[in-house]
Formats: C-alpha cells, sequence, structure tokens
C-alpha cells in the first residue's frame, strides 16, 4: 500500500486518498466527507448503503441510507428505497418508508424491463439481448434512447429523441472508434489515446 497516494476528480475540486474516502480539498481526513458504508447479505447483495454529502458544516449530511430488496430465491434487484430522501442523494420514487411495489421488473431472460426510479418503463431488447428502446419520462417530456447494432452485436448508433417536442433528437454514430453527434466528428483513435 503507498503512502500518500492522492487524485482529483476531473469533474470537480475534491482530493481523494487512495484508500480514503472523497474530500474537497484542503478539508481533514476524519470529517467523513463523500463517506459511503455498505452492509451485505449473505449472497454477496448489497443489504444496505450509507452515503454522507458535502457541508459547509460539521457533521457532514448522509445523503443516502439505501436499503436493498431482491426477489424471493433470487439475487435480481426488487427495489430500493431512500430512508433520508436528501434531493442530493439517490432518488427514489416513493417517500422511502411505505414503498410497496417494486420498482424493477425483469424478462425472463433476466434484462431489465422496468426502473421506477428512473422512470423507465418497457424497455426493449433485440434477438441478442441487448437494449433496442429505452423510453424515459421526465416531468411533462417523453424521452426514447434508440440503439442500432451490427450483426456482430456491435453498438453502431445511439438517437435520443423528445417524443414530446418533435425535432428535439441527437444521433450519436460509433464508426470503428470515430463518434459524430449529429454528423460533427467528436473524437477518433490513434495510438497515444483520442484526438
Amino acid at each position: 500500500m503507498r503512502q500518500g497516494c492522492k487524485w482529483k476528480s476531473f469533474f470537480e475540486e475534491r482530493e481523494k486518498d487512495c484508500n480514503g474516502p472523497a474530500r474537497p480539498k484542503g478539508r481533514r481526513p476524519n470529517q467523513r466527507y463523500y463517506d459511503e458504508s455498505l452492509l451485505y447479505d449473505k449472497n454477496g447483495n448489497i443489504a444496505e448503503l450509507w452515503r454522507n454529502g458535502d457541508s459547509d458544516v460539521t457533521p457532514s449530511i448522509q445523503i443516502d441510507h439505501l436499503k436493498y430488496f431482491y426477489e424471493d430465491q433470487s439475487n435480481r434487484l426488487a427495489k430500493v428505497t431512500d430512508e433520508t430522501n436528501d434531493p442530493s442523494g439517490f432518488v427514489d420514487d416513493s417517500d422511502g418508508t411505505d414503498d410497496t411495489d417494486d420498482d424493477y421488473q425483469y424478462d425472463s431472460f433476466g434484462n431489465m424491463t422496468k426502473d421506477e426510479n428512473k422512470l423507465i418503463k418497457g424497455i426493449t431488447y433485440n434477438h441478442l439481448n441487448l437494449p433496442v428502446k429505452i423510453p424515459i419520462k421526465q416531468g411533462t417530456q417523453n424521452w426514447t434512447i434508440s440503439y442500432l447494432y451490427n450483426a456482430l452485436g456491435q453498438k453502431v448508433q445511439k438517437t435520443v429523441a423528445n417524443v414530446t417536442q418533435v425535432g428535439q433528437t441527437e444521433r450519436t454514430l460509433y464508426l470503428d472508434g470515430f463518434q459524430y453527434v449529429d454528423d460533427v466528428l467528436q473524437f477518433f483513435p490513434h495510438p497515444e489515446g483520442y484526438v
């Protein structure tokens, strides 16, 4: 184990010890910012998860206390509830105390077809068990994410369309490492990485 190992997130100004929780730059490690704890069941599935979020006051704020429920005699996740209901944490489809409905459903092959927490209902799959169409509802907007694959099952196109407002569409092409968004090249591979 290396001593003094640190890294910074590209998107946020946080430092993280290699074997400790992430925290904003300059904060003491014992303040437990961005700390996370897990409890597992006998099958190795997550049973509970506690997560702290950023806070300018001490002690840090618990943004998640998630409880995971699985289908009987199975490792398939049925629902997740959040007892904190903090908006900066996990977004639950209920208040976390009286959720009797399952959040997730699966087809006969084990593919997830519904996620109530993300308002996804009715994911359809192709003969290779790859997702083809994902309908999502966000407020008053209805979105559809569609995927197109080649015969080998490699993704070649993703289309995100707003069904509510016709014409609001973004198409991404994945062609041998070259990625185009609405026919504009975004990046391509070379021996040192991507350009």
